[in-house]
């Protein structure tokens, strides 16, 4: 069993790849992982962010112009 925490970055700039991604990470994530998104405002990664809220509660960590940074609750 791996304790260790993930970090993980979305820049597929594309809803469906990073949806993908998403699916198959999802039963792997757990409380403290971080996740990435480089294009967090643009809409397709947006969406999948709104994705992610329905299935996680995250604290939003850190953010740049156009990326965003969360930590799973």
């Amino acid at each position: 069993m791996n304790d260790g925490k993930l970090f993980v970055i979305f820049d597929f700039d594309l809803y469906e790849p990073s949806l993908f991604a998403f699916e198959k990470l999802q039963g792997t994530l757990r409380k403290d992982d971080v996740l990435y998104f480089d294009e967090a405002f643009a809409n397709e990664e947006r969406r999948l962010i709104e994705k992610i809220l329905e299935h996680f509660d995250v604290r939003f960590i850190g953010s740049t112009n156009t990326g965003l940074a969360v930590v799973l609750e």
